[in-house]
């Protein structure tokens, strides 16, 4: 085939594609814009509640666009119009952001994010030293501009699309999570999952190792990139590319304390989790101190340990520890084995589930519908029960997916290396 018969080819492509996006694609791009305008007013007036019921509004817009496909730059033109409906607005789910920007201040003033309590109103828990990796740090540094983040967070995004045009660019460009918690709240997660997208599309040790230096749970990938790669000298390359693309912004930080934050989120966050709900009922019912204080073989030098550690939510955590270890040592999909890290996390914000978006539509699976209601948890800030939330955010998207694509998906999204 020659090179003309090769632009024949994909005009009648493009031909079919546009046919495709019909009047219903058009209005459900219009509910959209609708949705995304509204959200703000909607959160101001009446709290999340009435943000939801936005957001929900905004995901049912959105079902219909998740396969079709337009020209990419009519698909970047709505990208760009549906950011800047939010470029300028206040965070109003969020307010990690003026972390990243406190953060990046005083790293721009000569001093060290690590050290130091921010005195911000807007921050939350400012009596907890920042969590965020060096490599976020530097970042942090030199970008520490809200509208000015924002603009990087939306070239990100253009980035992102181009690299998904043959994966969902459009299902990308208008996804409401990617919206309202990669732009509006600006979180740095949306970074890493389009540096993770990045490490899959191309086997790209140094994409892996930006997106696991921007935000910890990319690290859940590298297991599953490094399978992808054939060859023993292969892995050896990726491993060693990957460990100095961790390492080097470190450098500057050494000497002092690193992510000081992260060991009080590690044991005393708890949101949004029914594993974490699941286990930790279990365990409360087992008398673990009681059975291993009136053991005849205990050792008294242990005791110490015992009272400190083995209570419910230890032990809960622990084992959900020892569980998300092996689902994603075993996971032999990208999406899988992020997925296992954040369900068996005690915390699970929304945003986190920004990590998986583009990775998902590369690899068409099914927990890209559950990143997609996530936004659903902030009804459990209104005292909405947990039972219907997680109804909500697991079951119905489990539904969607299966009707949207198969029962096929699942088991690829659940599937595990074989042994």
């Amino acid at each position: 085939m020659n090179a003309v018969d090769g632009e024949d080819a994909e005009h009648q492509v493009v031909q079919r594609q546009d046919a495709r996006f019909g009047k219903v694609h058009g209005l459900a791009v219009i509910l959209l814009a609708a949705a995304v305008a509204l959200a703000p007013m909607a959160a101001t007036r009446f709290g999340f509640r009435g943000f939801v019921a936005v957001y929900l509004a905004a995901s049912l817009a959105w079902l219909p666009l998740v396969r079709r496909c337009l020209p990419l730059g009519i698909t970047i033109a709505i990208a760009l119009s549906l950011r800047a409906l939010l470029l300028f607005h206040e965070p109003f789910l969020s307010g990690d952001v003026y972390r990243y920007l406190s953060d990046g201040r005083v790293s721009a003033s000569g001093g060290n994010p690590y050290t130091y309590t921010p005195s911000d109103a807007r921050i939350n828990h400012p009596e907890i030293r920042t969590i965020y990796p060096p490599l976020a740090q530097l970042l942090f540094r030199a970008v520490h501009d809200l509208t000015a983040w924002r603009l990087l967070l939306i070239v990100a995004d253009i980035a992102a699309i181009v690299l998904l045009r043959r994966h969902g660019a459009l299902a990308y460009a208008t996804c409401p999570l990617v919206l309202f918690e990669g732009i509006s709240s600006a979180h740095i997660d949306l970074l890493a999952g389009v540096l993770l997208a990045y490490a899959l599309t191309r086997r790209s040790a140094i994409g892996a190792g930006l997106a696991s230096g921007l935000k910890i749970i990319p690290v859940a990938a590298l297991a599953a990139l490094l399978r992808l790669r054939r060859s023993a000298r292969s892995r050896g390359r990726f491993i060693a590319t990957l460990c100095l693309t961790l390492t080097l912004p470190i450098l500057p930080f050494l000497g002092g304390p690193i992510m000081p934050g992260f060991r009080d989120y590690a044991t005393r966050w708890i949101f949004n989790s029914p594993l974490y709900d699941a286990v930790r009922a279990i365990v409360e019912h087992v008398p673990t101190k009681t059975i291993w204080t009136h053991h005849p073989l205990r050792f008294q030098f242990l005791s110490d340990f015992v009272y400190r550690h083995l209570y419910p939510d230890f032990l809960t955590r622990a084992i959900l520890g020892v569980i998300a270890v092996g689902a994603i040592l075993m996971a032999r999909r990208v999406t899988t084995a992020v997925a296992a890290l954040l369900i068996c996390s005690p915390a699970i914000h929304p945003w986190y589930w920004l990590t998986i978006v583009p990775s998902a539509l590369i690899e068409r699976s099914a927990w890209l519908y559950v990143a997609l209601l996530m936004p659903v948890s902030y009804l459990l800030y209104d005292g909405v029960a947990g039972w219907v939330v997680y109804a909500i955010t697991y079951g119905l998207a489990m539904a969607i997916a299966w009707k949207l694509l198969g029962r096929r998906s699942w088991c690829t999204a659940l599937a595990v290396r074989r042994r």
